[in-house]
């Protein structure tokens, strides 16, 4: 299991049991004692084929690992998940290839709720479609080599759940970089910096943000969060976690 994302769904599925290993980047409590099998792009071969699984679940296509895999007679599923109705499509691929239809069914129903209990907040509070950037990378101690989330992105779709917008809505990627004329056009009046793992430092980032664009709104008004959850970046079972997260700082 070297997909994060999808160990998290397994996990919520029940099927801890079936899952020997995960990536060094899987962060859901009950992978705690799993063996670390590495990353997509450094994966301990020696070790998956130590444990001799029967399938291998990748976050995205991969074709050297799909082919040592292969040599090592594993199977693999490569999943390219990033969207709300892509991961509900992958609960429902899970729950018909691990026969657990009907968890499947009342998990991916919990999850709407959740997700229905996050925008009709959004509505009831009349939030508004506030515009925020989000924020996924950049330059440590900088407000520069920003890497940012478009229209594409699972991270998009949970800040207009929670009743925000995306200044970068209209753009048709995933997640892209950001230059500084576009950031200053945009003018967000919040921005999520989300560092997942990452230290809390809000206020040496805004001063940051201060010296670096003094005029952009959400400078201006000090609405610039750090988000440091762990889970932040995964498009999983957590995603309604993440609007609310979103929509609590969206709401101040």
């Amino acid at each position: 299991m070297l997909g994060p994302s999808s160990a998290e769904t397994l996990f919520d599925l029940g099927l801890g049991d079936r899952v020997v290993g995960v990536s060094d980047y899987c962060v859901h409590p009950l992978a705690a004692g799993k063996d670390r099998l590495g990353g997509q792009w450094n994966p301990d071969v020696e070790r998956i084929a130590a444990l001799a699984p029967d399938l291998l679940v990748l976050q995205g296509a991969f074709p050297e690992l799909e082919t040592l895999a292969a040599q090592l007679g594993i199977a693999t599923l490569p999943l390219l998940t990033d969207d709300w109705e892509g991961w509900l499509r992958e609960v429902v691929l899970f729950g018909a290839r691990f026969d657990v239809p009907e968890a499947a069914a009342a998990l991916s129903a919990a999850k709407r709720a959740e997700l229905d209990q996050v925008r009709a907040a959004a509505a009831a509070a009349g939030i508004g479609g506030r515009p925020a950037l989000l924020i996924i990378g950049r330059w440590p101690g900088q407000a520069a080599g920003l890497v940012v989330a478009g229209a594409a992105s699972f991270l998009s779709e949970m800040l207009t759940a929670a009743g925000g917008r995306n200044v970068f809505a209209d753009n048709p990627r995933d997640y892209f970089d950001l230059d500084e004329e576009a950031l200053i056009r945009a003018a967000p009046e919040v921005i999520f910096d989300l560092r997942p793992g990452g230290e809390d430092d809000a206020q040496d980032l805004l001063a940051t943000w201060r010296d670096a664009f003094p005029g952009v709104p959400a400078v201006r008004s000090g609405r610039v969060f750090v988000l440091t959850q762990d889970f932040i970046l995964l498009p999983g079972p957590r995603m309604p976690q993440i609007a609310r997260l979103f929509q609590e700082r969206l709401a101040d």
